[in-house]
């Protein structure tokens, strides 16, 4: 999960590592990135030169609580990822928005010492990813809505599919951000099993200035994993136990 919001020009790299000092006993690593860039609509051209550093992006390393926190001068990214986890367990969306609200205050807070603003929001994203194994039995087609099997049959057999649905989102009264969803899904074979991996990524965005990032993460959320449910199959849901 991760906020956008106007460049701070306080969290250029040296104030950036001196908000890495807030957070530095629940994120002991730190590893220096390129910033990401800011989201287009389109593609861009040609080659940039100037003198300027490059703007930086700092990766806050959890070790086995398996967090990791993002920060630039434009953004910032809240990440959990099993495989560095030590119990390897989804903490659940809840816990998360909670440490990255507590993140979001620290560095409001380390703004306000120097007497500057907090951040003003412009965007939101939250993406939900969910492996599962495919049974013998199953080709993608069947564990999930967005795709169909033709009525004729097609040569071959099922191997594997790659996938991308992107949905608009307008702004009305039970959406109050406009933004997009981005449904992806790619194929895993690990131990001899198939696999699936299904991403479901929301992105808002807002012109509206003070948005509440807490409120934005929360509809992002909610968009994600309600479209997750519906992008997957009644059968799939019945062997999780889950979306009854």
């Amino acid at each position: 999960m991760g906020v956008t919001f106007l460049p701070v020009a306080m969290l250029g790299p040296l104030g950036l590592f001196k908000l890495q000092q807030r957070w530095e006993e629940e994120y002991p690593h730190l590893e220096v990135k390129g910033a990401l860039p800011a989201e287009s609509v389109g593609p861009t051209f040609g080659l940039v030169v100037g003198d300027a550093a490059p703007p930086l992006r700092i990766w806050a390393n959890g070790g086995p609580s398996g967090l990791l926190l993002q920060s630039q001068q434009d953004r910032l990214v809240l990440n959990w990822r099993r495989d560095f986890a030590t119990e390897g367990q989804y903490p659940g969306f809840e816990s998360l928005l909670g440490t990255y609200s507590t993140a979001w205050q620290e560095m409001c807070s380390y703004l306000g010492d120097a007497e500057e603003p907090a951040p003003n929001p412009t965007g939101a994203e939250f993406t939900y990813v969910n492996p599962f194994q495919l049974l013998d039995s199953e080709t993608p087609e069947s564990v999930m809505e967005l795709l169909t099997t033709p009525t004729s049959p097609l040569p071959g057999s099922p191997s594997l599919a790659r996938f991308q649905f992107v949905r608009d989102v307008e702004c009305d009264e039970t959406h109050p951000f406009s933004g997009r969803i981005v449904v992806q899904g790619e194929p895993s074979f690990q131990a001899g099993t198939r696999s699936l991996i299904v991403s479901v990524s929301t992105h808002l965005r807002t012109d509206h200035p003070g948005a509440s990032p807490i409120e934005m993460l929360e509809a992002a959320h909610a968009l994600s994993t309600h479209t997750f449910a519906l992008v997957t199959s009644p059968k799939k849901h019945e062997e999780w136990g889950r979306y009854k």
